[in-house]
């Protein structure tokens, strides 16, 4: 980078505005949150129910994985990020909105040396199945699986560059079901739910009460067809597999918490961001990187 920037905007689960500030940095992501410097490494995550959340000394920043997922697929450095409000705003839900930002401060490609897997680690959640694994590779893959109703099964593959960054999964926004809705508002997420920020997935007949107040009066005309899923958006579908690629995206944004990139294959079914954390978790401790801290601040 080779300037600064500035993007404002609304949190999606606190509905609150947020103005984030993006500085020239060379050693590793570091947000800043009302004075308080948080690190973007494992041992700071705090929480990854419907997002990945950071703390140190009792701030915390929201929903870091859309930011941290650009910044790790342009292979940047890193960044000093001076956050107002607690979230990252959601802007469209994906991650391009953060590239097109990003783009004119970009000098040349640089990132640190890679970590290079030399052995297979997995985790898996006994409660649904979903497992994630990493194993060896000369480059940084992803495949992910993705399982829908009626047996619908959804596998993207995606070879890590910026250029294949840009073309195949930075617009990929981010979603919900329409049968989970109601559910995430009572439990304080989704405050900030937009029907320009992201899709919904309608796997049961929607509340189109519910639909109509998220989406406007015009909501059953938002419907489009995918080879996968209905889904509900003022926009078309991006790709057909959106939702699949959106899953990569939060991949990347998990795993540039080792504070380095990459050389291994991930491989992953119905994963979320539990799931992500808790492999990255296993990577740092396997490879000795989680009281590693590039900007010399352990906690």
């Amino acid at each position: 980078m080779n300037q600064e920037i500035t993007i404002n905007g609304v949190g999606i689960h606190s509905g609150k505005p947020n103005s984030v500030l993006i500085r020239p940095h060379d050693h590793g992501v570091l947000f800043n949150v009302e004075g308080t410097p948080i690190p973007a490494l494992i041992q700071h995550v705090k929480d990854t129910q419907r997002a990945t959340t950071i703390s140190v000394g009792g701030r915390s920043l929201r929903t870091i994985e859309h930011l941290c997922s650009a910044i790790y697929g342009l292979n940047l450095c890193g960044a000093e990020i001076t956050v107002t409000g607690g979230e990252i705003p959601i802007l469209d839900g994906s991650a391009m909105p953060f590239i097109e930002a990003l783009a004119d401060t970009l000098t040349t490609e640089s990132q640190n040396e890679p970590l290079t897997i030399d052995r297979t680690i997995t985790h898996r959640n006994p409660d649904n199945g979903a497992f994630i694994r990493i194993e060896p590779s000369q480059d940084f893959h992803v495949t992910y699986t993705q399982r829908f109703q009626k047996r619908a099964i959804d596998t993207f593959s995606f070879l890590s560059s910026p250029k294949n960054y840009i073309k195949e999964i930075a617009s990929a926004r981010t979603f919900a079901y329409a049968g989970e809705l109601q559910l995430l508002y009572r439990k304080g997420f989704i405050r900030g739910l937009d029907p320009n920020a992201g899709f919904i997935i309608l796997d049961s007949e929607p509340n189109w009460d519910l639909m109509e107040e998220i989406i406007g009066d015009d909501a059953r005309s938002a419907v489009h067809e995918t080879p996968f899923y209905k889904i509900l958006s003022k926009i078309p579908p991006r790709y057909p597999n959106e939702a699949t690629r959106h899953k990569v995206l939060d991949i990347l944004g998990d795993f540039s918490l080792l504070g380095m990139p990459i050389k291994g294959l991930i491989t992953a079914d119905g994963t979320g961001h539990s799931e992500n954390i808790a492999l990255v978790q296993k990577i740092a401790e396997t490879y000795g990187l989680i009281h590693f801290d590039p900007l010399g601040d352990d906690e």
